[in-house]
């Protein structure tokens, strides 16, 4: 699918009823403008539009470490 995303200049993604959808990212990161039609009450996609988003992996990683972080913190898991 990378291979694919790499040749494309566009990706259009009308979806709504996805909150935090990973193909956004992964076009991006293949060099495609994405093309949305967010409803900001229902949809994360706005977010993931943004041309200044830092869509790096150091920055993914930081903040995923920084869910599991909250959630030992919380208590709702064990180590």
């Amino acid at each position: 699918m990378a291979d694919l995303m790499r040749r494309c200049k566009y990706f259009i993604y009308p979806s709504i009823a996805d909150a935090s959808p990973n193909v956004v990212l992964e076009a991006k990161a293949c060099g495609c403008e994405v093309i949305g039609y967010p409803d900001k009450k229902m949809s994360g996609t706005a977010e993931l539009l943004d041309p200044k988003l830092d869509i790096s992996l150091e920055r993914m990683c930081d903040e995923y470490f920084g869910v599991f972080t909250l959630v030992l913190q919380a208590g709702m898991i064990e180590v």
